[in-house]
């Protein structure tokens, strides 16, 4: 382009469509400079690189794609450099909404591979051959002596034809259906029934493999619906095999890349959090912590109810008082927030917070500590929790499902920022922080139209998503028999 310049100057072009457009994201670079010299009618930059939560970068972009409205810098960064009110990141989004289209192409050509996938796949009588020979192999035994807890058990059967066990681990996800109304029931039962647990099959859509990096951040939409739980690295091959014998495409993504697709986002290059996290670790109590599903768990956010009301309303927990005093300062003040700046960039903005859910639960947390989020906060609860990697079976993740409570479409994420630490006698801890941005408050939507009052088992789910408040009956107790409909995909 640039060795090109005085020809491409000397016509006026209808469109110029930049492609991996984040290189403009410096008003200073050559790139940006030469191609400011193009005359065109229309401007359209292509990127699926998100914006590393900088302003200056998104003023960049602006000001290449509309340098009359976008001119000054300086203005621009006083306004949107800090965002620490609900106002200013809608009055951002509203500047947004005429120039930026955010899109995967699952939603367009569906007929493309999905990003990720490992292997080709055969079609026709080929494919056939391949699932029988592979259910002959792997999909009759695990239906036959299953279930399974985790992978290790299952692949325990194969002896001394297994590879030397990895301490590393891959996290596996079952993604459901959209329209599968999945029932709290449904994921309190995940652990007992285990990986790949029949009565989910035949409403799984794919299975997502999440190799290990040494940072990573990632956002899931609709966690609370998927089974999930780590394999070994080792184990990866095998494992899509048994995927395979199923029928179920399988996804794997590597430690060297980033992904986005309409399901998750993973961003494996998230060093900068390193620091944090091993502060983290420091302050985490060394006994004391709750084992669940293989992992040590602390959590705090609003997943109590008060007393005396009938399913809620829910109250920040306080269990970190005595155990880690230190530890709510340093998830809440500063790295939640950073957190949600990486879920509105991943997503677009997309991202919905109310804002009587914003007033009194999310921009709550750490009240009850003195502590409150130096700036827009979308998560209501975060876990953090740890585990030692090696050959022993605590190293696994065992299956299971997370029950959160609000169903509606962009409403339903959860945040993973993960790290490996080692500890005092040197061996390598998976540190794990999870923040949901609806956190365990049970099976109750809470309507902010209505304050306190409180609705029983997603029977507002219907009336939410068409955005009415409804009207409230007394919650009740019986709450096996209903259901939950999942949001639909960003």
């Amino acid at each position: 382009i640039i060795q090109d310049l005085a020809i491409l100057s000397n016509i006026s072009w209808r469109v110029l469509m930049v492609d991996e457009a984040h290189q403009l994201k410096s008003t200073g670079c050559p790139l940006f400079q030469s191609l400011g010299f193009i005359r065109r009618d229309f401007c359209c930059l292509l990127t699926d690189t998100p914006l590393q939560n900088s302003a200056t970068e998104l003023f960049a972009l602006l000001n290449f794609v509309d340098g009359k409205k976008f001119h000054d810098r300086t203005v621009f960064l006083n306004r949107f450099e800090r965002i620490t009110e609900l106002e200013q990141a809608n009055e951002l989004h509203s500047e947004l909404s005429s120039y930026i289209f955010p899109c995967v192409k699952e939603d367009f050509e569906r007929s493309l591979p999905p990003t990720g996938v490992s292997r080709l796949k055969a079609t026709g009588a080929g494919k056939k051959v391949n699932k029988q020979i592979s259910y002959d192999k792997y999909g009759k035994m695990f239906d036959e002596q299953g279930p399974f807890k985790n992978a290790d058990d299952f692949f325990k059967l194969f002896g001394d034809f297994r590879k030397p066990k990895s301490s590393k681990m891959a996290l596996v996800v079952e993604e459901m259906k959209d329209e599968n109304r999945y029932t709290i029931k449904q994921c309190t039962l995940a652990k007992k029934l285990g990986i790949l647990h029949r009565s989910r099959r035949g409403n799984t859509v794919r299975v997502h493999i999440i190799m290990m990096s040494e940072v990573q951040v990632y956002h899931i939409k609709g966690l609370d619906k998927s089974c999930h739980y780590t394999i070994r690295e080792s184990d990866v091959s095998l494992f899509e095999d048994l995927c395979c014998s199923f029928d179920l495409e399988v996804l794997v993504y590597h430690p060297d890349q980033d992904y986005h697709t309409s399901f998750l986002t993973i961003d494996n290059n998230a060093s900068c959090y390193k620091v944090q996290m091993c502060q983290i670790f420091n302050v985490m109590p060394k006994q004391g912590l709750k084992e669940r599903n293989s992992n040590l768990s602390i959590s705090y956010g609003h997943s109590k109810r008060i007393k005396g009301i009938s399913g809620g309303p829910p109250k920040q927990t306080r269990g970190m008082i005595d155990k880690a005093p230190d530890l709510i300062p340093l998830l809440v003040s500063n790295l939640l927030v950073d957190l949600t700046k990486e879920l509105d960039t991943a997503y677009g903005g997309a991202v919905s917070t109310s804002f009587f859910r914003n007033v009194n639960f999310s921009q709550q947390m750490g009240g009850n500590f003195g502590v409150k989020p130096s700036g827009r906060n979308a998560f209501e609860g975060v876990d953090a929790s740890r585990r030692v990697l090696g050959p022993q079976d605590t190293s696994i993740l065992m299956a299971h499902c997370d029950v959160l409570n609000d169903c509606r479409e962009h409403y339903d994420f959860c945040t993973v920022l993960k790290a490996v630490v080692k500890d005092a006698a040197g061996e390598d801890n998976l540190l794990s922080v999870i923040a949901y941005t609806r956190r365990d408050v049970g099976d109750y939507c809470i309507s902010e139209n209505l304050n306190h009052q409180i609705m029983s088992d997603y029977s507002c789910a219907t009336s939410v998503f068409d955005g009415i408040a409804p009207t409230l009956a007394t919650p009740k107790r019986n709450r096996s028999k209903k259901t939950a409909r999942p949001g639909e995909q960003v």
